[in-house]
């Protein structure tokens, strides 16, 4: 128990120095009137992806575990960090939803159950499955909401000038040299009070995704996307100029 204690101390620690070298000097935190932390501790953080920087800024806030893609396990370092915060890893790209639905619906309700002493760190999901532009919301994908579980609804904004964050088409090298070459960076985190689902978005996951979706839309002040992930694989391979992946099928073009 020291040991996971220490690692997770280290982790945010870590976190927030590689945050302070790229220039997020702070982090502003906004909490609804009425959030718990305790409890939201409890509850699944359900936030949107703007940029790579988002695993950073999580981890130094309450070093979180993710559902990480299995890739993660193997990078040094952060593999291991990973482990420790008892990440869930998965293929994104394989067809074993299930599976990966499965292991988040078992460790939401063992999360659930634990007291305010529990060391299990709580779980990350960024709905949307990948990162946008920092404007929009796009549909959130069902998986976090079959257990029926309350989640703790977050949102992250990148306040900019000449820059934004949000990695959306460019480079991760290029973001970074960018994010170095700026004199400061910000990024706002914004807490909401845990949403506790009805009973009929219980019995529903697609409608609980779409109505957390919604909410996030009206409080954030965001607009609506309709594109999938393999939308912006196609796009970036245009804007790029390189290969789709051989599973993404290219939309047809309008006559």
């Amino acid at each position: 128990i020291w040991r996971q204690k220490l690692l997770l101390n280290v982790g945010r620690l870590c976190a927030r120095s590689a945050l302070f070298h790229c220039g997020f000097l702070y982090m502003k935190v906004y909490e609804e009137e009425g959030y718990d932390e305790d409890e939201a501790a409890k509850y699944t953080i359900t936030s949107n992806h703007v940029s790579m920087i988002d695993i950073l800024v999580w981890m130094a806030a309450c070093m979180p575990s993710f559902v990480a893609k299995d890739g993660v396990r193997k990078i040094p370092l952060v593999g291991r960090i990973a482990a420790g915060m008892q990440s869930l890893f998965v293929d994104r790209l394989s067809s074993g939803a299930g599976n990966v639905t499965d292991k988040i619906v078992n460790r939401q309700k063992s999360m659930a159950n634990t007291d305010s002493d529990s060391i299990i760190p709580p779980l990350l999901i960024f709905p949307e499955g990948t990162t946008t532009n920092g404007i929009g919301l796009m549909p959130f994908r069902s998986g976090a909401f079959v257990s029926g579980c309350p989640v703790s609804p977050c949102l992250l904004k990148y306040p900019f000038e000449h820059f934004s964050p949000a990695y959306d088409t460019i480079h991760a090298g290029w973001l970074l040299f960018r994010l170095l070459t700026e004199v400061y960076n910000n990024v706002e985190i914004y807490r909401f009070k845990v949403y506790f689902p009805s009973e009929e978005e219980k019995k529903n996951p697609k409608l609980y995704a779409e109505n957390v979706q919604r909410f996030l839309l009206e409080r954030g002040h965001l607009k609506p996307c309709v594109g999938t992930y393999k939308d912006k694989l196609e796009y970036q391979a245009i804007i790029r100029q390189t290969q789709l992946p051989p599973w993404v099928t290219p939309k047809k073009k309008a006559d």
